[in-house]
């Protein structure tokens, strides 16, 4: 396969609803939260991104102290480290977000429970 049988950008979370693997690509495109989960697009080149690799496509400085995480489509969290690749083609995660130094990510509060959305270890 060359690099013309590519397509321009990739979306995960489109691949993952639609059930099908992710096509050869020069981008792959994931949504990323910072501290408050308000999730926008990044875009990755690389299908198995190391930690450093979605950081630095965000803009962001390792050295400052992050902490990673992907969501998967299961709602569970997966630990992203620095140097760890993350296979998007496998783990159904198309969502990552980060906590900076001691700031807590926080999940939204149930209004009628008035208690964080989280339930063993799983996303809302």
């Amino acid at each position: 396969m060359n690099t013309n049988d590519f397509i321009d950008t990739e979306d995960v979370g489109e691949a993952i609803r639609e059930g099908r693997p992710l096509r050869p690509a020069r981008a792959f495109r994931i949504l990323f939260a910072k501290e408050n989960l308000d999730f926008s697009p990044l875009e990755v080149t690389d299908p198995v991104p190391l930690g450093r690799q979605v950081l630095d496509a965000a803009g962001l400085d390792p050295r400052d102290g992050y902490s990673l995480f992907a969501i998967l489509s299961s709602g569970d969290f997966e630990d992203v480290r620095l140097d760890e690749p993350f296979d998007l083609r496998g783990n159904g995660a198309e969502r990552e977000a980060l906590k900076c130094g001691s700031q807590p990510l926080l999940p939204p509060v149930d209004p009628i429970l008035n208690e964080p959305k989280v339930r063993r270890g799983r996303c809302w």
